[in-house]
């Protein structure tokens, strides 16, 4: 609850279904090294902006690697719950590594 009094801006989930996940499920900084998809049509962009081009559309449970304790404050979204975040999360993907909307992952434990 405090980051969201914070406002935390987070990663780029223009376009992603909210399936409700909660605030504090989400990432802050992929800890782990691996996150996992909070909601269906989570969305990996080639840029941390909402009109990046899309690499890959993920379903919620996707696992995807991560750059650890890393993050980049990018253009606003509205994304799996959450309003006004602009904090976006790196993800590998099999067509190049991405930034998708932090709001939308969890840290995983693989």
């Amino acid at each position: 609850m405090a980051m969201a009094a914070l406002s935390l801006a987070i990663p780029g989930a223009a376009g992603a279904t909210d399936n409700s996940a909660s605030a504090a499920a989400y990432s802050y900084r992929c800890a782990t090294g691996y996150a996992e998809s909070l909601s269906d049509g989570v969305k990996i962009r080639t840029a941390p902006i909402n009109e990046a081009d899309v690499l890959v559309t993920v379903k919620k449970g996707n696992i995807r690697q991560c750059a650890p304790d890393y993050y980049v404050t990018g253009a606003r979204y509205n994304g799996c719950g959450v309003y006004g975040a602009s904090a976006w999360i790196y993800l590998w993907t099999p067509y190049g590594n991405g930034y998708s909307a932090m709001t939308c992952w969890a840290d995983s434990d693989y």
